[in-house]
Formats: structure tokens, C-alpha cells, sequence
């Protein structure tokens, strides 16, 4: 979740849109193969061939992002 706050900020702060699509694949590959491997499901509308990023709704983007991890909270406190 922290790493998902500090995307946010530099989305937010950064004014390059190449560094920022960077940022948001490095994200995806970093955190969704973990959220996958306990099936949680992700989104991949934001995947390695972003277009500009006017197209793309950075709401939507946090928005989903956070439900999933909030779902792989919910399972892993109910498996501990």
C-alpha cells in the first residue's frame, strides 16, 4: 500500500509523462504477479503498451488498485 501512496505523489508531482509510465509499469510488475498468485483480480488496462495518459484515468487506476489490495488484506487476515 505504500508503494501505491508513493506512485500516487509522483503521478501527481512528476510532470514527465515517459518517467511516469514508467513508474506505473515498474509498479505492475513488481505488485500484480503478487496479487494474481493468490487470485486477486488486477487490471491490465494500464499494461506495458500505455498510450498517452490523457486516456487513462488515474482515478480509476488508484481506484482499482486499492480494492485489490484491500481484498488481498482481507484474505491474508483470514488465513492468519
Amino acid at each position: 500500500l505504500s508503494a501505491l501512496f508513493k506512485l500516487k505523489v509522483e503521478l501527481e508531482v512528476n510532470q514527465n509523462e515517459a518517467i511516469l509510465k514508467t513508474r506505473i509499469q515498474e509498479f505492475q510488475t513488481d505488485y500484480f504477479p503478487v496479487l494474481m498468485d493468490h487470485e486477486v483480480s488486477v487490471t491490465r488496462a494500464y499494461g506495458m503498451a500505455l498510450g498517452p495518459l490523457e486516456e487513462y484515468s488515474m482515478g480509476d487506476f488508484f481506484k482499482t488498485i486499492t480494492e485489490a489490495l484491500l481484498m488481498f488484506y482481507r484474505m491474508m487476515c483470514c488465513i492468519a
